[in-house]
């Protein structure tokens, strides 16, 4: 009767939400895929400069033309579209203090501006006219079209011109995604990437006049991430991509024969290679295409290329020379014959920007272009006709991914701030615009500039086209719960509607100034979707993907490439505002000074298991991280900056990349899910960093949330029920029979808290682990526990769960934004991923805030030893030895035994080492485990050990 009565209230919530979802539909503006017949796009912005919120009304009509259709820009109901012409909408407060979720933190300006789009069909000559509640302004069109914005209302109103921006696909299954573009006498060419029937397809697009023909240039559907294309000087383009098969990553090459229409076989660049990524082209002044990528070779992730000759591709050049990780390579053509090419490494604690030329295939000297603390990465690279290199990247703070959280806040988050640089370089000197990019744009969009792309227009001006990130702020229809039964039991709307939407811009700098800002609609999508741009005669061809999701609608959809022409009419200025470019340190204190012989420390332990016969060796890892696929992310970033995180700023082992799953239900989960699964494989490198496949299982107390950690490459998530997520079935029931056949675990977290659980179940063998201490909340161990996580659900405690007699062993972890002081410290024989899973079922694990040693174990008084995290039976207390090396002095060791503590120690120094057997004790099982505490708050917890006393 109960499920029965369930089951009738999921069809009433059902019907309800299909209603309240055709009534907001109802209300939703307008918004085109494509409108043939348009002249382009109006864009109308209010509040710009505003310091207070308010309503704009307005009506727009152009003569001579008529207005084709209208949407919103940051529409949030009730605002609206009337017709085609007339509009309601409301500036709202970034951060308004009536939200539960707040916007962006550091921004000058107190008011997010809103507005419409409006496609329209009139010629040059035509005038609009705005009429507005605040007021009332005429926009000649070509006025607009020349200088692409201007101001109005005392400068509270804008209006910027935008071409029509297209689609080159369409799809509501297929994802289409990592364009790239060639351009030469013959045409366009785009390549990209696209997900479908759970497996990846390359295409390539080539426009000839107006005329767009789709080449499926894969012979087969497979496992492939990114592309690039080049056309050569004999009438052939060139499409390289990546593939993985055997547990390698190969670059593939196939090329097009333009004459004949015929395409040749598909052959890997270099055969011997086993981690070959992010493959980017461009073809010299002679007609030679080049390729460059980053490969994981001799331990360490480098840069190389290559160039196409008549037989095929040449060997390798080595770019990068140091033993540094090497990421993101571009390169460019110079007018002069030299090929650039740069990147950024990982070579003083932080990342840095380099450049090399190549010169008649022979490699110049490396230049460094930054030398700051700063976090200075993902260069793009362009050169103008007068052979001067143009270089834009995205800088972030100095500390990037050292410690933030509970513990600590010394060093950077991961994607708290971003601004876009842009450098030139010539004659061996760097120059950079005399006004920094993020003080030429409106105060609203002066933060969170990333992924820049620059590219040189037809007129010789550099353009950058950057991505922008803006928190959109959730509304109550997207917090939905309905009551069932009870308080405790509520029905809430999947976990399915995003919190952040990245926007594109363009702009460009004539060497004086910065040229006017604007947003290319129908560009939102995710943190990192790359634009490819390239010249067409007089104007600039930009392509990209977008996934749907806008301010409006925050549910992603299928990810589409669209594109637009961009005229260019402007002209280099008759005199330069640029001065020297120069990147030094600025002082700034190191937030973990010690790393480097801490790591040394931590790397030379060895651990004898007499039980196992085997070595342990200590690794040190994260298996709760997010990124910006989760609906919640708003300071996670780009799921390839996590493992950039991990590998170089933590030196992480290993990583488990824990995503939400709650929006399962959509059909884009899938390829969120593939990509996912994609880039760990990218990563994994037995014996130096392993990648789980993993993902987090989002249901409310009491069954809590569970991150799933796999060796699978195959896993699929594990669906959430309806019965589950309401409580009528529970995790025991449905979850961990499934784990226990797969091999899987489950790790719940955030015990203590409505994420967390009662303990009502267990399965040693499906959830061996849980997360005591996490770092952007706290602890969850016990009430009075040191850095304590509020928890505001005593039977969700980790001591509740011992106290019931489970068996689980202790980890810390991350979970959202905080950085580098929570790791799960694993003992295993071995780095790869079997051996290090196969650790966490036997509960060798540790949890620690900071590099601290922490070794436990029990011995029987038949003289066996037991290593934390294991049970067995002894006819009296066993003897227990604790043995510490920490990072800084100890303020208090406790060795604690059902619930109490039975010995707490004061060292004088940074390590400790004794035995301690307790006295009496009674019959029955008695667990105990240590805890560590330093001077400076950083804290360790070992796995307990079971003992099973008496006869």
């Amino acid at each position: 009767m109960r499920r029965l009565w369930t089951i009738l209230l999921l069809a009433m919530f059902t019907g309800f939400t299909a209603f309240f979802g055709t009534f907001r539909a109802g209300q939703s503006p307008l918004t085109p895929v494509d409108v043939p017949d348009s002249s382009g796009i109006l864009k109308l912005e209010f509040g710009l400069v505003a310091e207070q919120p308010r309503e704009w009304t307005g009506t727009a009509r152009v003569a001579p033309g008529e207005l084709l259709s209208a949407w919103g820009w940051h529409f949030i109901a009730p605002d609206r579209i009337i017709g085609s012409n007339r509009w309601s909408l409301s500036t709202r407060l970034f951060n308004d203090p009536q939200e539960r979720y707040k916007g962006q933190d550091l921004l000058p300006a107190a008011v997010l501006p809103n507005g419409v789009y409006v496609a329209f069909r009139a010629p040059d000559a035509a005038r609009f006219t705005i009429d507005t509640n605040h007021g009332t302004f005429s926009i000649d069109l070509a006025e607009l079209k020349q200088k692409g914005w201007l101001t109005f209302l005392a400068g509270d109103a804008a209006a910027t011109y935008t071409p029509l921006v297209r689609p080159l696909t369409r799809g509501e299954a297929t994802q289409h995604d990592f364009p790239a573009v060639a351009v030469s006498g013959m045409g366009v060419f785009v390549s990209w990437v696209a997900f479908e029937n759970d497996a990846n397809l390359v295409y390539t697009a080539h426009r000839a006049g107006n005329v767009w023909k789709v080449h499926r240039v894969s012979r087969h559907s497979g496992d492939y991430y990114c592309c690039a294309v080049a056309v050569d000087g004999s009438r052939k383009v060139h499409v390289i991509w990546g593939g993985y098969a055997e547990d390698r990553w190969r670059l593939i090459a196939r090329t097009l024969d333009l004459d004949s229409g015929a395409w040749g076989p598909e052959q890997y660049v270099t055969p011997a290679g086993r981690r070959q990524m992010f493959p980017r082209m461009a073809t010299d002044a002679g007609g030679t295409p080049w390729l460059t990528w980053q490969e994981f070779a001799g331990g360490h992730h480098q840069i190389f290329a290559a160039y196409r000759r008549p037989e095929g591709w040449s060997e390798p050049l080595e770019i990068s020379q140091s033993q540094a990780n090497h990421w993101d390579p571009a390169i460019a053509a110079a007018p002069d014959g030299s090929i650039y090419i740069a990147w950024d490494a990982y070579e003083r604690g932080n990342y840095d920007v380099f450049l090399r030329s190549v010169r008649g295939r022979t490699p110049g000297p490396v230049v460094r272009v930054t030398n700051a603390e700063t976090y200075d990465a993902h260069p793009s690279i362009a050169v103008d006709p007068r052979n001067r290199v143009w270089l834009a990247w995205e800088q972030a703070g100095a500390n990037w991914g050292k410690d933030w959280g509970v513990a600590s806040k010394a060093g950077s988050e991961l994607h708290a701030a971003r601004v876009a640089r842009l450098v030139s370089y010539e004659n061996g000197q760097f120059y950079e615009p005399a006004v920094p990019l993020k003080e030429a744009v409106p105060k609203w969009l002066s933060s969170m500039h990333e992924s820049p792309q620059v590219a040189i227009g037809p007129n010789g001006v550099p353009y950058v086209f950057f991505r922008h990130y803006l928190h959109r702020i959730p509304r109550p229809e997207h917090e939905l719960a309905v009551q069932i039964g009870s308080e405790a039991q509520t029905l809430q709307p999947w976990y399915d509607t995003v919190r952040s939407v990245w926007d594109i811009f363009v702009t460009g700098f004539d060497g004086a100034n910065w040229l006017p800002v604007r947003q290319l609609p129908q560009s939102s999508g995710r943190c990192f979707m790359p634009v490819a741009a390239a010249v067409r005669g007089d104007r600039l061809l930009a392509f990209w993907p977008a996934d749907g999701r806008t301010y409006s609608d925050p549910h992603v959809k299928t990810a589409q490439i669209q594109f637009v022409e961009l005229e260019t009419p402007d002209r280099a200025a008759p005199s330069s505002a640029m001065k020297p470019f120069r990147s030094e340190a600025g002082g700034t204190p190191d937030a973990a000074p010690t790393e480097r012989a801490d790591l040394e420390r931590v790397r030379a332990v060895r651990w004898q298991d007499s039980a196992g016969g085997k070595t342990l060796r200590l690794f040190r890892g994260d298996l709760h991280r997010h990124t910006d696929i989760s609906a919640d992310s708003q300071r996670d970033g780009d799921i390839i900056d996590t493992y950039r995180y991990a590998i170089d700023a933590a030196s992480l082992d290993f990583l488990a990349i824990t995503d939400h799953t709650g929006h399962e239900r959509r059909n884009y989960f899938r390829y969120d899910w593939w990509r996912n699964r994609q880039i760990a494989t990218l990563f994994n490198n037995p014996g130096h960093f392993v990648a789980f496949f993993a993902y987090e299982r989002t249901v409310t107390y009491p069954g809590g949330h569970r991150n799933i950690i796999s060796t699978r490459r195959d896993a699929l998530p594990f669906p959430i029920s309806d019965e589950e997520f309401t409580g009528v079935e529970s995790y025991g029931e449905r979850l961990f029979p499934y784990l226990k056949q797969k091999g899987d675990i489950a790790i719940p977290h955030t015990t203590a808290t409505l994420m967390g659980t009662d303990w009502r179940e267990n399965d040693p063998k499906a959830e061996p682990l849980v997360e005591i201490y996490q770092g952007l909340r706290g602890s969850y161990e016990e009430p009075n526990t040191p850095a304590s996580g509020r928890g505001n659900q005593p039977s969700g405690f980790v001591w509740s769960a011992w106290a019931k007699g489970l068996k689980l062993g202790v980890i810390a972890s991350s979970d959202h934004y905080s950085t580098h002081e929570s790791y799960a410290c694993v003992y295993a024989p071995r780095l790869t991923a079997e051996s290090v899973h196969e650790a966490l079922k036997q509960r060798l694990a540790y949890a620690a805030t900071d590099n601290i040693v922490l070794r436990f174990e029990a011995v029987s008084p038949d003289g066996q030893v037991y290593k934390m995290g294991r049970e067995f039976p002894a006819p009296s207390p066993p003897e227990l030895r604790v043995e510490v090396e920490g990072t800084g002095p100890v303020l208090r060791v406790e060795l604690i035994g059902n619930q109490r503590i039975l010995l707490a120690r004061t060292p004088a120094s940074s390590t400790d080492k004794f035995v301690f057997r307790e006295n009496g004790g009674s019959d029955g099982e008695a667990y105990y485990y240590v805890r560590v505490i330093q001077q400076d708050g950083q804290i360790a917890w070992s796995s307990p050990v079971w003992v099973r006393r008496g006869k």
